[in-house]
């Protein structure tokens, strides 16, 4: 963003709470809070999974096997006891381990 001298970037830092009148409480670059009112608040969630697209893939609980994984490693979601996995390769075949370790996990 150089080439616009009204943009500032604030690098190192992370959104803590964005509230209802529309302020975001920032950790600026791990040293200071500051709440800020922006014109725009942009999100950006980050990377996009790619998966085939078939009849039905926008229902809910539809899941690729990388929003799979992150859903139950990462946020601890439990997954369904009935589970159906398709899977070409390792992606598929880790998300069905993952997904039997927290069914087991979560019964104990």
């Amino acid at each position: 963003m150089r080439g616009y001298p009204s943009v500032e970037t604030w690098t190192r830092s992370t959104v803590l709470a964005v509230f209802s009148d529309k302020k975001v409480g920032i950790f600026r670059r791990g040293i200071e809070y500051v709440l800020v009112k922006p014109e725009i608040i942009l999100t950006a969630s980050g990377a996009r999974e790619k998966f085939l697209a078939f009849k039905g893939n926008t229902l809910p609980g539809v899941f690729g096997a990388g929003a799979f994984q992150n859903l139950v490693n990462r946020d601890l979601v439990r997954p369904a006891e009935k589970l159906f996995i398709i899977g070409g390769g390792n992606v598929g075949l880790i998300a069905g381990y993952h997904a039997f370790r927290q069914i087991l996990e979560w019964s104990a």
